[in-house]
Formats: C-alpha cells, structure tokens, sequence
C-alpha cells in the first residue's frame, strides 16, 4: 500500500464516507414506501369494500398505506378490502411480526393473485 500522507489520508476518508452515505441514502430510498399520493375514498377498482368504514376515513386517503403499521380501518379504505380480510391482514401482521414483502398477503384468506394486483399501489411496506 503507498505511503499516504495526512492531508491525502483524510481526503480519502471524506470521500469514502461521503460514498457510504450515499450507498445509504440510495438503498434507503430503494426500500422505503414511495412518495404518498392522494386518492377519494370513492377510488374504486372494484365495488365499495365496506359502509363500516369511520366517516373520518372517507375523506381523502394518503396511499400507499404501510401494511406493517396500518389500522384495520385504514386497510378497509383500500378498495375491495372489507372488515374481515382487513382483520386477516392484522391478524396475519401479528403472526409473522411484519411484512417482508407485499406477497405476503397471499397467506391472506381472501386475497389471491388477482386481487393482490388490484391493491398493490395502495400499500408498501
């Protein structure tokens, strides 16, 4: 290895941790939920799930909802998510500790390959 000397040595520390904090910020953004957008209630890709629904939540919704954090009535905002796959959904979130990827609502009584594309933009992780 050559003989760096101090000047050179902390110029190369700099920049090996301005790189580490970048890899940092990168693989942060890559695995954080995406930016929220903003969607009615009446938002539908299917019927309406539920008329159970808080009429505080009927207002407009921040999507994606986080599965790992989600109330059962906030899930029941997702269309086509009523009050008993919404309760399997915590349930299941009880059981496994969290999410590690959104196919995990395939373990999900009711919710299949089909119905997991049609909510896929309205959760993360």
């Amino acid at each position: 290895m050559p003989n760096f000397s101090f000047e050179e040595r902390k110029v190369l520390i700099i920049i090996l941790v301005i790189f580490v904090f970048g890899v940092g910020v990168s693989w942060y953004r890559k695995n954080s939920c995406p930016e929220s957008f903003s969607a009615p209630y009446n938002l539908s890709l299917q019927k309406p799930a539920s008329t159970s629904v808080p009429a505080s939540y009927k207002k407009d919704i921040l999507f994606p909802l986080s599965l790992n954090f989600a109330s059962r009535e906030q899930l029941q905002t997702i269309p086509g998510i009523g009050p008993a796959i919404a309760a399997r959904i915590v349930d299941l979130r009880q059981k496994k500790q969290k999410f590690k990827q959104i196919e995990d609502l395939l373990e999900v009584k009711g919710i299949g390959p089909k119905k997991l594309e049609a909510i896929k933009g309205f959760v993360c992780l």
